[in-house]
């Protein structure tokens, strides 16, 4: 290997270690990914700092330049991160379509749920409600002087609607 490739490794080995200190100190980059940059950084500065282990694997695998060999482990373990960002994308889509599917069913099944309250408000009869507990409402309860001739008013003006006048409201609907 020549020196100035040697410098060149050296210098952008080092550069690239300080990039992920950077990265991992603000936070952007996960422990998990920057331990692979700096130990394949570092890799590299120990093959420009020994070119003995670059002469040596070179001659180990019948390769007759050691520079060639430099690139091809620098080539290999780059293939390998790819393959391993492949990997975890390909599982983190699967997770997203696993929660989208479970959102739209949870969404599915909340909007049943309206419906089927909706339908049963529907449901429930729409004439004069009874008063509770043998209670008389309205006029005949005016009549015999058990009940207000205001609260006689408001039921009767509910009436014609099919839902009684709280007095609370001006919608005329009462409280639910």
């Amino acid at each position: 290997m020549t020196p100035s490739l040697r410098i060149f490794l050296l210098v952008v080995a080092l550069a690239a270690v300080a990039l992920m200190y950077y990265q991992l100190r603000t936070a952007r980059l996960r422990t998990e990914y920057a331990l692979f940059w700096i130990l394949f950084f570092l890799l590299i500065v120990i093959l420009a700092a020994f070119p003995r282990i670059a002469y040596w694997g070179a001659a180990l695998i019948g390769i007759q330049t050691p520079v060639i060999f430099v690139f091809l482990v620098i080539l290999a373990l780059l293939l390998f991160r790819v393959f391993r960002t492949s990997l975890k994308v390909s599982e983190l889509e699967s997770k997203i379509q696993d929660l989208a599917q479970n959102v739209a069913i949870e969404q599915f099944e909340q909007r049943e749920q309206e419906r089927n309250l909706e339908q049963e408000y529907r449901d429930e009869p729409q004439g004069d409600l009874e008063a509770p507990r043998g209670e008389r409402v309205g006029a005949a309860a005016v009549a015999d002087g058990s009940a207000s001739a205001d609260a006689a008013s408001r039921t009767e003006a509910g009436a014609g609607s099919g839902v009684p006048d709280c007095g609370e409201c001006r919608t005329g609907r009462g409280a639910l």
